[in-house]
């Protein structure tokens, strides 16, 4: 008696990984450096991987971009870059955990000079009409998701109320500053990095040396957040930006991982209205 068997859910992993697999560079790291983006593997990613990197870079390299570190970094080839066709599919969140794993090793072989401008920048496969609100959903599950396959323990420096002031999320053992970008940042343009939904993740230690709390920091601070609002056509700077990081000023860190297109309401089921749950 032949038995039906149903294999949907084996060739939908099957097909996933495959996805994933060319989305990797021949090295089989997770992510790609300079190098490997200028040799001809590169022609093997998807179109929609070549286009989210082409208008990536288009916007970062223009002139007028506010955060210059960004720019300066892709200029010399500093910005490392994870490619995944969803936020939310496992395979697609194994992989940027992969990437932010690999990212986070490859630092302790560079000089400080390099680390500063070293960032993983994770593009998700572009979605048609995604509205805002849905992105900002989507980056909650996706941060809640990497907490929850995270290889190592909490960080004991860091507190786990998201409330606190001195709260950032963590990985692999390590703070992170984390911002997303969506292609649906009509209005402000400085988080609204191209065709792609783009993950944006730094060391928090290495972002506090740049633009931390100090006098530096703050005046760092201050020149971006001009240039941010000349770039955003005279929007002002989001009351709950990462500026408020560790001055007990208003918003928090996780109020500034997805933006709202005004200065007067969060995004519905963001991360400001919608708690990060520490695993046990």
């Amino acid at each position: 008696m032949n038995i039906a068997v149903d294999t949907s859910a084996e060739t939908a992993r099957k097909l996933q990984t495959e996805a994933v697999h060319r989305l990797k560079p021949n090295s089989g790291l997770p992510y790609w450096d300079k190098a490997e983006l200028g040799s001809f593997q590169a022609g093997h990613l998807p179109q929609w991987a070549r286009d989210g990197l082409t208008s990536f870079r288009r916007v970062v390299l223009d002139q007028r971009f506010p955060c210059t570190f960004a720019t300066t970094a892709e200029r010399n080839g500093q910005l490392v870059y994870a490619f995944a066709e969803t936020a939310t599919e496992k395979g697609d969140v194994k992989h940027i955990a992969d990437a932010i794993v690999a990212y986070l090793d490859s630092l302790a072989d560079l000089p400080p000079n390099k680390v500063d401008f070293q960032v993983l920048v994770a593009l998700i496969k572009p979605m048609m009409d995604c509205p805002l609100e849905e992105y900002g959903t989507m980056a909650q599950a996706l941060l809640q998701s990497l907490h929850e396959c995270d290889p190592a323990p909490w960080p004991a420096e860091i507190p786990t109320d998201e409330n606190d002031p001195l709260w950032s999320f963590a990985f692999a053992g390590r703070g992170l500053f984390i911002n997303f970008s969506t292609p649906a940042n009509h209005a402000r343009l400085s988080r609204n990095l191209g065709v792609c939904m783009a993950l944006i993740i730094s060391p928090r230690d290495v972002f506090d040396r740049v633009a931390g709390p100090t006098d530096k920091g703050r005046r760092v601070r201050s020149m971006i957040r001009e240039r941010t609002k000349d770039y955003d056509d005279g929007l002002p700077f989001a009351p709950w930006s990462s500026s408020a990081y560790g001055e007990g000023a208003v918003g928090t860190e996780r109020s500034q991982y997805v933006l709202s297109d005004d200065n007067e309401t969060p995004i519905s089921l963001s991360l400001k209205q919608c708690p990060f749950h520490a695993k046990s």
